[in-house]
């Protein structure tokens, strides 16, 4: 049943996904959706076949989830890849190839940044006063749990 229920938000996934009228395409939901596929299936499944309930639930909602985890991941990474998506550019422009100008265009490092900037302010992570950006405290706390990571793993680089 934890198939079922997981095609069921596939199905669901890409029907609501071609709805222009969504403003925000996200992770949140994108875990509704699977939440309401899954409670469909479950609620179908012991009425047409008889499930126990309890049964379904702590037999078929570990795996079920643990396919979310895994479709996010993988939906995220291509969604939001910047590499991903320069070579999906080069790939549909007309001689397959672009120049360093067009592709600075299409991903323009000072728009990619002020637009993340604009999101966190927005998201109080930030705050913006003259010009200069602060971190508010919830995001020292990240940004410190962040380095304290890299650090225990060695990492130079993290996105």
């Amino acid at each position: 049943m934890a198939i079922v229920s997981f095609l069921c938000f596939m199905c669901l996934h890409i029907f609501i996904w071609q709805n222009e009228r969504i403003q925000y395409r996200g992770v949140y939901l994108m875990l509704k959706v699977t939440t309401i596929s899954y409670l469909i299936v479950v609620i179908l499944g012991g009425y047409l076949f008889d499930l126990p309930l309890l049964d379904h639930v702590w037999v078929s909602g570990p795996l079920h989830f643990c396919l979310l985890m895994l479709y996010t991941h993988l939906y995220i990474g291509i969604d939001k890849s910047v590499s991903v998506r320069i070579m999906g550019e080069l790939v549909t422009s007309p001689q397959k190839r672009l120049t360093w100008e067009e592709l600075e265009y299409l991903y323009s490092p000072s728009k990619m940044a002020q637009t993340r900037l604009n999101l966190l302010v927005a998201k109080g992570w930030l705050k913006e006063k003259n010009g200069k950006y602060e971190c508010l405290s919830k995001a020292k706390k990240l940004a410190k749990l962040n380095l304290f990571v890299k650090k225990v793993f060695l990492l130079d680089k993290t996105g």
